[in-house]
């Protein structure tokens, strides 16, 4: 998947969920995640497709406790 980073520039992150932990991973071969999130209490929002750079993307939203947001997209819609 992809985040926006802080240039607001796409980004690819390989993501595993175990359990309800989601780690997120720089690269799919890393051993070390970069960041753990714990799901519980969060919950998905949809959000219509978005065009960057002429590519278009299918995002969702991840609200956790506490209001904090990632936006996640996709590059195809059945991911």
């Amino acid at each position: 998947m992809l985040r926006m980073n802080k240039n607001e520039k796409l980004k690819r992150y390989w993501y595993s969920l175990l359990g309800i932990q989601l780690y997120t991973y720089k690269n799919k071969s890393d051993e070390k995640h970069k960041s753990v999130n714990s799901l519980v209490g969060s919950f998905l929002n949809d959000m219509d497709q978005e065009v960057h750079d002429g590519t278009t993307y299918y995002p969702f939203k991840l609200v956790f406790p506490g209001n904090k947001v990632r936006v996640f997209y996709h590059e195809t819609v059945d991911n």
